[in-house]
């Protein structure tokens, strides 16, 4: 398939948002596209597209196995607003079907970071997420990149998404830009 050439927004900033309807694609199109015309300026970089509503699976059994300690274990939950209780719940079907859809896109934001890439796009990562967790979500994304063992190891988090919450932070970064 022929990709469009996506120049995206430049920042230092390591998590960058971006939004699909500007180059009229839709977000997967956009994050293909992206990810075709960063491999093609950046040879040899580790680029990893992750359409996050593709695994629906609510079993977070697989943070246990990763090697993190468990204070890293906890913040990794922590950064994707997963609540032990919730997950619980999940597997003895306590919540209802929104709830588990939410669980899900958590769980596998919790997945796409946890995989070894130096550069990760993520496909509307959080449309089932309220926005006051979405909110919450990239907030932390954004403060503990650095810091993060899974985190630090990417040179760059691409949110390509045409929500509210990411559009109010494209604005934020641009304007802080001029």
């Amino acid at each position: 398939m022929e990709y469009p050439r996506i120049t995206p927004f430049q920042t230092h900033h390591r998590v960058v948002y971006q939004n699909p309807a500007d180059e009229s694609l839709t977000a997967d199109q956009y994050a293909q596209a992206l990810a075709y015309s960063l491999q093609q300026d950046q040879p040899g970089t580790r680029i990893l597209v992750i359409d996050a509503q593709a695994t629906a699976s609510t079993d977070e059994d697989f943070i246990d196995a990763l090697p993190l300690n468990d204070a890293e274990k906890t913040e990794l939950r922590q950064l994707v607003a997963l609540d032990e209780r919730e997950a619980e719940e999940s597997q003895t079907q306590g919540i209802d079907a929104r709830e588990q859809e939410s669980l899900a896109q958590r769980l596998n934001l919790a997945r796409a970071y946890a995989q070894d890439t130096d550069v990760l796009i993520l496909s509307e990562p959080l449309t089932h997420v309220s926005p006051e967790d979405e909110a919450a979500i990239y907030s932390l994304l954004e403060k503990r990149i650095k810091k993060h063992p899974l985190l630090s190891a990417k040179q760059k988090i691409f949110i390509v998404s045409s929500n509210a919450e990411v559009q109010e932070r494209i604005r934020r970064d641009r304007n802080a830009a001029q």
